[in-house]
């Protein structure tokens, strides 16, 4: 029968071809991530951070309905978030026909600490829904353990920090702005 035999050229452009297709790989693997989470961070922030996502979502909503009314935005934890109804006063707020009434939104989180209130705050401004007035909500028992937001054995968590959060934190914390950021990026490579 046949019998193949494999030259040393033969052999080097097989490696090359090798190689040519693990780079393609990794490179169209790498481009499938970046744009991935350009969309995750930019138009569909509810699939990093579905609480918070899910009250841009109203609130980007509501100025599409309303833009001629001023935008009151509510920030703290989740006894604000569970406690204050804004949606009966931004109902109440609608159903009156003057524009004067502002539209309240609640964007208190779970867990909502004071760095956490300033990453929702930012999160707001970067998507471009800019508030007229913010009500944030301060406990003094949780102002003491915000502390270990800045101690640099604190890791954020994976699932709820966003590449702009890296960004706003890197202003607020300048020394752990590099750990941050790897972080971010072990956390989000596929």
């Amino acid at each position: 029968g046949w019998k193949m035999t494999s030259t040393p050229r033969t052999n080097r452009e097989r490696h090359r071809r090798a190689c040519r297709a693990v780079l393609l790989a990794v490179a169209l693997v790498c481009a499938w991530q970046v744009g991935f989470l350009a969309v995750v961070e930019r138009w569909n922030p509810a699939v990093a951070d579905a609480e918070c996502g899910t009250r841009l979502e109203y609130f980007r909503t509501l100025r599409r309905q309303y833009p001629q009314r001023k935008a009151i935005v509510v920030l703290g934890s989740s006894r604000i978030g569970n406690g204050f109804d804004t949606d009966y006063a931004t109902a109440r707020s609608c159903l009156d026909d003057s524009r004067e009434s502002p539209m309240v939104v609640n964007m208190s989180m779970t867990g909502g600490t004071s760095v956490w209130q300033y990453l929702a705050l930012r999160r707001l401004i970067d998507q471009g829904l800019k508030p007229d007035a913010v009500i944030v909500e301060i406990l003094p028992m949780s102002l003491a353990g915000d502390a270990q937001y800045f101690q640099p054995t604190y890791h954020f968590p994976a699932h709820r920090l966003r590449w702009g959060d890296v960004r706003s934190l890197a202003a607020i914390m300048p020394r752990e702005a590099p750990r941050h950021a790897r972080e971010w990026l072990a956390n989000n490579a596929v």
